[in-house]
């Protein structure tokens, strides 16, 4: 089983560098962030395994701290957004000894980045770092596991709060069907398990903001199987919310193939 991490940009993280910024945080996760004051080098928003520094521990902030993934094992790390100009943000890991001192740390003036905690990493942190960055529109950060990238092209859909995984080799299989993963977007960084039989055929996993009707997800599911020209796709939801969505979205897209809508 892999695991497919995302990390998302929360208004109430300390993590950001607030000195001179302006900020917009919209209701479906889209955060745009532009400082003129904020010098070349300087980290725009960060993750990181510890707590940040004089902030209490509470109830929800463990949503917000990366996973302590398995050391000597390489992964990808992809930024979904706009970033203005091109190349003026940088992607950064850094891993810190025991004591809390730098270990290693890597950066790409890029927008993907692989990366290995070693065998002294305690902790790490993955960054997003200015250069002549004049506006970030940041949607996600996905961290992937190389076994992962290496079987599935992984496509961050920018209209709508979904990711699409699908099959590097075309494996001649002609049934046309598909997966779609539906998930409550309440966690700062989430983890989504793979299992093998999911990565067979297109997937995309559907992240739900509040308040979202039926109806928008009954739209994106006609919409990855128009795509992807899927006949048939398969759909699991992972709690009561989103079970009694998806339910209701494909009885409107029954109803739609009936005429009745």
């Amino acid at each position: 089983m892999d695991i497919l991490y995302s990390l998302t940009w929360d208004a109430a993280d300390p993590n950001t560098d607030m000195y001179g910024a302006q900020i917009n945080y919209s209701a479906d996760g889209v955060v745009e962030y532009q400082n003129e004051l904020q010098p070349a080098g300087k980290k725009i928003h960060w993750w990181s395994t510890k707590l940040p520094e004089d902030t209490p521990q509470s109830i929800g902030y463990g949503s917000k701290l990366l996973p302590q993934i398995p050391r000597h094992e390489r992964y990808h790390l992809m930024l979904d957004a706009e970033i203005e100009p091109a190349k003026s943000v940088g992607l950064l890991v850094a891993s810190y000894d025991a004591q809390g001192q730098l270990d290693k740390e890597k950066m790409e003036l890029d927008q993907e980045l692989d990366f290995e905690l070693g065998e002294n990493a305690h902790d790490y942190e993955i960054a997003l770092e200015k250069f002549n960055n004049e506006k970030v529109t940041f949607r996600r950060m996905y961290v992937i596991p190389t076994s992962l990238w290496d079987e599935m092209t992984i496509e961050p859909r920018a209209d709508v709060p979904a990711v699409d995984l699908l099959p590097r080799q075309d494996r001649g299989d002609p049934s046309g069907t598909g997966n779609l993963m539906i998930r409550t977007e309440k966690r700062v960084v989430d983890s989504a398990p793979l299992d093998a039989e999911l990565l067979h055929d297109p997937l995309r996993i559907v992240r739900v903001p509040s308040r979202w009707s039926a109806l928008q997800l009954a739209d994106v599911l006609q919409e990855f199987k128009d795509r992807y020209n899927l006949k048939n796709v398969n759909c699991w939801a992972d709690d009561d919310t989103t079970q009694k969505l998806m339910s209701e979205a494909q009885a409107l897209m029954l109803k739609r193939k009936k005429g009745i809508l």
